[in-house]
């Protein structure tokens, strides 16, 4: 797979003996061919995309869960007012 891929890229551009253009479909920029760095980053980049995706996939299917999830916060109803130890909010005139 990695030859043909290579092979592939190789042959994109303009031919160094006859000069005529090869897989260019017409678009400059293909005139001087693939640059290697452009390749390298572009199958490191690919290679973090399926790996993430499949990390993803993986999560996905093993958190699923059938249990129902209590609220975040108390209901009022089993809300108890503070005793007399508990500070009380600031008012204006203490503020400086």
């Amino acid at each position: 797979m990695a030859l043909v891929l290579g092979i592939g890229f190789s042959v994109i551009g303009i031919d160094s003996v006859s000069g005529t253009e090869r897989f260019t479909m017409g678009v400059p920029e293909l005139f001087d061919g693939v640059s290697l760095v452009t390749v390298t980053v572009a199958m490191l980049a690919l290679g973090e995309v399926f790996f993430i995706a499949s990390r993803s996939a993986a999560r996905s299917t093993t958190i699923r869960s059938t249990h129902r999830v209590a609220p975040s916060s108390p209901a009022r109803s089993s809300v108890r007012r503070c005793p007399r130890g508990c500070a009380a909010p600031r008012s204006a005139s203490h503020s400086a």
